[in-house]
């Protein structure tokens, strides 16, 4: 268990606890759980095992009440999901995540991954508490329904804590993030891990496309969706140097046959596996020719 919490994102130690669990107990609740490891670290690297599915069902139908049951106990209560043989996220209200952490981390350990549903006046203690460190998926989409919370005001709080150190997927869908704090998020030094990042319908244009330039990284997934980046913030992340991206999506981002023909361009175009480029405003005349010569089936337009 000590190697599990030192390499979490390894599955070797998990499959030796596994391993024996099932040497070492005939208690059905633990056997199911090496069960549970067993099947979920082989759904980890297969697209598709139909058998292995239906079982972790089963399973999870079976335990999933037993499993959270401590968490229940503490009124801890929070849609929780397993990966990988162990409770691994949840959804709560950021103040509530605030409040109970340190108590959730003892019960669960190995919780990586938190849904933060309309977090809006609650980002800036959610941004202090050290338990952010913790996690390293956090999803914050729609920060603010009603339109009229400072959101503006709170979200340099996030992109400036030490604590969001450890993130490698952070989700900020249509949370009206505006050129100032995009700047902000890309020039952050606290988020040297984030490989996956969903932005899409958010206020993003020219500016915060070069400022993504600029910083660069390498990206398993990023989405940029429905932000007005235009042509010319095309021809800037088409100009990044340091920038590496396997699925990329800039559907809706207002992107003209000139900002098509730039991508087609890009140094970093070989580490595409998916590059989405629906609805927008790239015609059917050179560029689009360019971008299938290039692309071939690994663009959508």
């Amino acid at each position: 268990m000590r190697e599990i919490r030192a390499q979490p994102d390894d599955d070797a130690p998990r499959i030796v606890y596994a391993d024996w669990l099932l040497q070492s107990s005939t208690d059905p609740d633990v056997l199911a759980h090496a069960e549970l490891i067993h099947a979920q670290c082989a759904l980890e690297h297969a697209s598709e095992r139909p058998a292995l599915q239906v079982r972790v069902k089963e399973i999870l139908r079976k335990y999933r009440r037993i499993w959270t049951s401590p968490l229940t106990r503490a009124n801890i209560r929070g849609n929780w999901r397993f990966r990988r043989g162990f409770l691994h996220g949840g959804t709560l209200t950021a103040a509530r995540f605030v409040d109970v952490a340190a108590q959730l981390f003892e019960l669960a350990p190995m919780v990586r991954s938190m849904i933060f549903p309309e977090a809006s006046n609650e980002l800036v203690r959610l941004a202090q508490s050290p338990y952010l460190a913790h996690l390293h998926e956090v999803h914050l989409d729609q920060l603010c329904r009603c339109g009229r919370c400072k959101i503006e005001r709170e979200l340099p709080e996030l992109f400036a804590s030490p604590h969001t150190v450890n993130i490698h997927t952070l989700t900020l869908a249509d949370c009206r993030i505006d050129p100032d704090n995009a700047k902000r998020l890309f020039e952050s030094r606290h988020l040297p891990k984030l490989r996956v990042l969903d932005l899409h319908d958010n206020r993003l244009d020219v500016t915060s496309a070069q400022a993504l330039a600029a910083r660069g990284g390498t990206f398993e997934r990023l989405v940029l969706a429905a932000n007005p980046i235009g042509t010319d913030g095309a021809r800037a992340l088409a100009q990044a140097t340091s920038l590496v991206v396997a699925d990329l999506d800039l559907a809706s981002c207002g992107i003209e046959p000139e900002g098509g023909a730039a991508l087609a361009e890009a140094s970093w175009a070989e580490s595409i596996t998916s590059l989405d480029l629906h609805d927008n405003r790239i015609g059917k005349g050179v560029a689009r020719g360019a971008l299938r010569t290039r692309f071939g089936r690994r663009v959508k337009l």
